[in-house]
């Protein structure tokens, strides 16, 4: 059996498990347990929200500059992020790298592409089809790549498609010309 320790904040005998580590102690052990820690953090958080957002304008700058600087403390940092990530459940971590991908490459949140879905009736803006109905079983945001201004959620087919066309208004026009079979005059194909 698993060694019990004393946790001073909410007053109970608990596994050494549940307790974090800690240097300076001679235990070795913090002397609240991982759950009153986390809901003493997350109290003193809200009650010094100007401190908090303080220290991130002024520290997040620098370990940013930090970490382009020097590829070591990068190496480091990225290695931190990557056993983060691999010690969190799957569905989890599918869902976290979800959400960075759409802010970093979009500008959009989770809430934003589940909101653009919903107006779209969850199906892709050109074809209709429904998520299921398409090869990814997932629609895939469609992004002017001159200005980045998201413009709705494709299939991948669909997103394809344009995107061979150059995003060009006129090269759909001379598709749909030559699709409707019409005499198409020499196009010089503009990107």
């Amino acid at each position: 059996m698993e060694d019990q320790k004393f946790c001073g904040g909410c007053g109970l005998k608990k596994p050494q498990s549940e307790f974090g580590k800690h240097s300076l102690k001679t235990c070795g052990l913090q002397a609240h347990c991982k759950k009153c820690c986390s809901a003493q953090h997350k109290k003193w958080r809200a009650a010094n929200t100007a401190k908090v957002v303080g220290y991130a304008k002024i520290h997040r700058p620098r370990e940013t500059q930090r970490i382009r600087s020097e590829p070591a403390y990068k190496a480091k940092v990225m290695a931190a992020k990557r056993k983060y990530l691999e010690s969190l459940p799957p569905e989890k971590k599918k869902e976290m790298t979800r959400k960075h991908r759409l802010c970093r490459k979009y500008g959009i949140t989770l809430g934003d592409f589940d909101s653009m879905l919903a107006t779209q009736g969850g199906r892709c803006a050109i074809c209709r089809k429904l998520p299921e109905e398409t090869r990814r079983k997932q629609l895939c945001v469609d992004h002017c790549h001159v200005t980045g201004k998201v413009r709705g959620l494709l299939c991948v087919a669909c997103n394809l498609a344009i995107g061979r066309l150059g995003d060009n208004v006129e090269g759909l026009r001379v598709a749909l010309l030559y699709l409707e079979g019409k005499n198409i005059k020499p196009f010089v194909f503009v990107a």
